[in-house]
């Protein structure tokens, strides 16, 4: 008698379930790998000493140095709150913010990049008293900045201007008053107490590069004395020079009191001889040159055309021959 042979229907279950089984141990030891292999990775980084990290970061643009190592220092905090910051990577930021405030926000709330908050700048900005005179954090931040240029772009030249203001008080929110005459180490006593109506900045600009930046602010009644002017210019060039840059010349206006100044380092200029430069302060081997600012002498002829006019070989030259010629045509 012949029997129907039993399929067994589970076989195919079995099947798969031996292979699932076998995925999920190779999975297992995958994972196990996987795990082991990060295990060493931070053996290794936590071993890694801080020269060789801080010999990496070395390799890196300076800009992108101050980035990294801000974003390491935040990475051992549990919370931003609290945390300093380098003073090089505030400026940065306050730069950024100035540039694009918006892209600034979203850098920093979406955390791209760990930049400090409007409260944390606020207060930074805080530290920074404005003054008269020469301020001694410009020259320490202008140190920093040189050692990071070349020869070539820290050659420069020294501006000099003054403006007519008029007189005013204005109390400041730390309760001091400003308003005064104020030349800073060389205000004298005489001054004391006496309204300032002059302003004079003096400003470093270089050959090369479109940056420039103020080394002092002077508050003066009138315009600044000659000989005090003269001392500011020598004091001035030597800190620079103290700071790495090279102070090749010193422009300013033709007023009759930069004349004056002029004559103190043996400027003068005729038809037979010419001197526009003097023997420099710091290094005998260079020369320190005088500039006169050039629109400035145009607008010296515009004014005394304007006024009196001039004497040429050919007569007298003056704005009425000018306006006798405008009517004429007017008439016809």
């Amino acid at each position: 008698m012949y029997r129907r042979k039993k399929t067994n229907d589970a076989c195919p279950d079995k099947t798969k379930y031996k292979n699932l089984s076998r995925a999920l141990r190779r999975t297992k030891k995958s994972l196990g790998n996987a795990q082991q292999q990060v295990t060493q990775m931070k053996e290794q980084n936590s071993a890694l000493s801080e020269e060789a990290l801080e010999a990496k970061i070395q390799s890196l643009p300076k800009k992108q140095q101050l980035a990294v190592r801000t974003c390491f220092r935040a990475a051992r905090r549990k919370s931003l709150k609290g945390m300093t910051y380098d003073d090089e990577w505030v400026v940065e930021c306050l730069l950024m913010g100035m540039r694009s405030p918006k892209l600034y926000e979203h850098l920093r709330k979406q955390s791209i990049m760990i930049r400090p908050g409007r409260s944390y700048l606020q207060k930074y900005l805080q530290r920074f008293k404005g003054g008269f005179g020469l301020n001694s954090k410009v020259f320490a931040a202008l140190s920093e900045k040189t050692k990071s240029m070349d020869t070539f772009s820290r050659h420069e030249g020294l501006l000099l201007d003054e403006i007519k203001l008029s007189e005013h008080l204005n109390v400041k929110a730390a309760g001091y008053i400003e308003g005064f005459v104020d030349l800073g180490d060389y205000t004298n006593s005489n001054y004391k107490g006496v309204l300032a109506d002059h302003g004079m900045v003096v400003l470093f600009q270089p050959y090369t590069g479109s940056w420039t930046q103020i080394l002092g602010v002077f508050a003066s009644k009138g315009n600044v004395q000659t000989a005090t002017l003269a001392k500011i210019i020598v004091e001035c060039t030597v800190l620079a020079e103290r700071a790495g840059l090279y102070v090749d010349s010193v422009t300013c206006d033709g007023a009759s009191w930069n004349h004056s100044m002029w004559r103190i380092f043996g400027i003068h200029g005729s038809a037979i001889h010419l001197r526009s430069s003097t023997k420099h302060p710091v290094d005998p081997k260079r020369q320190l040159f005088f500039v006169s600012d050039f629109p400035h002498l145009l607008k010296n002829v515009r004014n005394g055309f304007l006024s009196k006019g001039y004497l040429t070989p050919f007569g007298h030259v003056h704005r009425g021959i000018i306006e006798t010629a405008w009517e004429s045509d007017h008439v016809q």
